[in-house]
């Protein structure tokens, strides 16, 4: 039957039949998953930001990272594409590997406890109108976001970021991650405390410095290395009679169109596939071959809180609805959706496809049921 634009979703019942996930109960940091969910990531030395002011370093190879970027946040199972850190000493501001000595300013090491925990946080006095420590680098690399961890010594403070043009910061006393885009052309500097023009002297404490090209920043990996993307494969039947129901909770690390490949939510094989597009934020559903796109889309910004329900196959309706933070659920299969065949058993990847068309995101919930919802 048709499905109208207008109205509001009547959700199904849940079954313990099919798995659920709450991964906002997921201890902070280095992570295991419940029974049914396999992640695969291989780099070691991982982190994760676990709160607003605290960072979770040194997570093995294969284990999942679960954090927040702010305290107020729920716990979310973090997946990531690939990136590289191109810092060479990224927990180091020490003249060499393409580090300077600044003006009129002295940088200490080991001088704190980090965001980690440990002390590895450089401390850099500034005298007024000059510049601390600054990392050079000469590349055109296109696109890259620039991330710092840093406070403020004893006294809160105003300083300027200098990534091609200056960003102005607020140092208070506790850690914070500073984050801005730069489209590097050639030969640019990142000085992480800049007292040009300002007054007085500025005493602060800077440590996981981060370089990676791209349109959003991830979590940080040590320097000159790349850390591989997770990939997150449930081995639990997901389909009840031939149709795929599921409920996923996120926060996307990007706004929708800006990342680099369309991002799968559930991807099985070539012809079995949900997918994102985000140059519309269509969802695109495949079952045996056969494809429906939804003819609306959902968009959303980097860290709203998106909530997906699709349901797909055993010859009935293809149902797609979205709701972004608290606005209403809106309907994306409008009109007369097609009716696909039946979703094959097996096992599929989750948020992108052995490694690539991540999605990117802190994935909150995640959920699958046997009965159809219904657009009332």
């Amino acid at each position: 039957m048709p499905f109208r634009s207008r109205g509001r979703f009547r959700p199904p019942s849940r079954s313990g039949a099919l798995p659920s996930y709450d991964f906002s109960t997921l201890t902070a940091g280095a992570a295991s998953l419940p029974a049914g969910l396999v992640l695969t990531r291989a780099s070691a030395n991982g982190s994760v930001q676990i709160g607003t002011s605290q960072v979770a370093t040194g997570i093995a190879a294969d284990v999942a990272r679960a954090g927040r970027r702010l305290d107020a946040d729920p716990i979310g199972l973090v997946i990531e594409e690939a990136r590289t850190n191109l810092v060479t000493q990224a927990r180091s501001m020490a003249a060499g590997s393409g580090w300077a000595v600044g003006t009129a300013s002295t940088a200490t090491a080991n001088a704190t406890p980090s965001p980690d925990g440990s002390t590895n946080a450089w401390r850099q006095v500034s005298t007024a109108a000059q510049y601390g420590n600054y990392f050079t680098r000469n590349a055109s690399d296109g696109l890259v976001q620039v991330s710092e961890w840093g406070r403020a010594t004893s006294a809160p403070f105003t300083c300027r970021t200098q990534i091609g043009a200056g960003v102005d910061i607020a140092l208070t006393l506790a850690w914070q991650r500073f984050v801005a885009s730069h489209t590097a052309a050639g030969l640019y500097f990142i000085t992480p405390q800049n007292a040009s023009g300002s007054a007085p002297t500025q005493d602060g404490l800077w440590d996981l410095f981060q370089i990676e090209v791209g349109a959003f920043a991830t979590e940080w990996t040590p320097q000159s290395s790349t850390r591989a993307a997770d990939r997150l494969v449930c081995t639990l039947p997901v389909a009840n009679a031939g149709r795929l129901s599921l409920d996923v909770t996120l926060q996307p690390k990007g706004a929708r169109s800006v990342y680099a490949a369309d991002p799968y939510l559930v991807y099985l094989d070539a012809s079995n596939y949900v997918q994102l597009l985000t140059a519309t934020g269509y969802i695109k559903c495949a079952v045996g071959g056969v494809t429906y796109t939804t003819p609306i889309g959902v968009t959303f910004a980097a860290y709203d809180t998106v909530k997906l329900r699709v349901e797909v196959g055993a010859n009935a309706s293809t149902l797609v609805t979205s709701q972004v933070n608290s606005d209403p659920t809106v309907l994306l299969s409008t009109g007369t959706p097609t009716a696909l065949g039946n979703w094959p058993v097996g096992n599929v990847d989750l948020f992108g496809n052995a490694g690539s068309n991540v999605l990117s995101a802190w994935v909150r919930a995640l959920s699958f049921d046997t009965n159809q919802g219904e657009w009332v």
